[in-house]
């Protein structure tokens, strides 16, 4: 929960700081946004350690065993 709350807190700065300056151009307020809060929710993932990162590999195996069968 720490870490979706805090990509949302960036997304919302971010997309406050880049709408004066790229109103002409939404593709590109809409790559900074995914990118500025991809970016903090991998790190806070890191930073919170394996249990996370192990739990969203388990899911990932599910994933793609189901699409190789």
């Amino acid at each position: 929960m720490a870490a979706t709350e805090a990509t949302i807190v960036v997304v919302l700065l971010v997309g406050d700081f880049a709408a004066p300056a790229q109103s002409d151009a939404p593709l590109l307020r809409l790559v900074l946004l995914s990118i500025g809060g991809a970016v903090i929710y991998c790190a806070l993932l890191n930073a919170i350690g394996s249990p996370a990162i192990g739990d969203g590999v388990d899911v990932a195996g599910w994933i793609l065993r189901r699409h190789r069968a």
